[in-house]
């Protein structure tokens, strides 16, 4: 069962909290090329390439789910990105207490309720600091296209909320999300332009609000896959790769 989710918002639900199906998974491998840096006040996990000298830098703000980013196999999915040509910026909202590091039979699913609050308080104060961690970003001029730096979000189960968060912001290029948790009717409301977690008949409704909201959109659909299948479903590992691929795809649409 999911965590208990109660909307702060009155709206509907669309996408509950994160369950049993969002803490397990396989273990992939790897070399990770990326760093850790202090951004904000969290551990943030870096990824871009040494030789990555343009007139523009594209950035995607990765937003894990529950195992979060510092874990191997979302390290590997940010390199994929950064490989693309992409500075990924991944903030550990879980302070280094995300699911790979829980210790055997702790409460995983009571503790995600208990997560949400500190990683919200700290998202702002990250952002703030984001904006900033390229010198050459002139603050607070800074608005997407106006200047050398764009910026996408992705997020993935418990990442959900955050990119729909950024994505009714101005200076944000484009988002994407896989498998989202914790969605109301009022996240895709706010935009100006098949699992447990988010059933069809959701998604449905939100595609829905969307193009009543004449937004520009993007719905990637695979069968047969579960949820997590992004980044930690071993049988799956062409969904994950090709999920990869396409909001890689989607980002370079707007950001070339």
């Amino acid at each position: 069962m999911s965590a208990n989710f109660q909307t702060t918002t009155g709206s509907p639900v669309l996408a509950g909290a994160p369950g049993s199906c969002c803490i397990t998974g396989v273990k992939h491998t790897g070399t990770p090329m990326g760093r850790t840096e202090q951004i904000g006040g969290m551990e943030t996990y870096v990824s871009e390439l040494p030789t990555q000298k343009t007139s523009r830098t594209n950035i995607i703000l990765f937003f894990a789910d529950v195992f979060g980013p510092m874990w191997i196999n979302n390290k590997l999915v940010q390199d994929f990105f950064a490989v693309q040509g992409f500075t990924v910026l991944g903030p550990d909202y879980f302070f280094g207490f995300g699911v790979v590091n829980h210790p055997k039979g702790y409460d995983t699913n009571g503790w995600i309720s208990t997560a949400v609050k500190p990683a919200w308080d700290a998202f702002s104060a990250w952002i703030d600091a984001v904006k900033k961690y390229l010198n050459h970003i002139p603050l607070p001029v800074f608005k997407s296209g106006t200047e050398n730096v764009t910026y996408c979000a992705v997020g993935y189960c418990f990442g959900g909320p955050f990119v729909m968060h950024l994505a009714a912001e101005d200076w944000i290029t484009a988002c994407a999300m896989a498998h989202p948790a914790f969605l109301e009717e009022s996240h895709f409301e706010k935009q100006k332009e098949a699992d447990e977690n988010f059933p069809t008949e959701s998604r449905h409704r939100a595609e829905a609000i969307m193009a009543e909201h004449k937004g520009t959109y993007y719905f990637q659909l695979f069968s047969h896959v579960n949820h997590g299948f992004a980044v930690r479903i071993e049988l799956e590992c062409w969904a994950k790769e090709e999920s990869a691929r396409a909001v890689k795809e989607w980002f370079v649409r707007f950001t070339e």
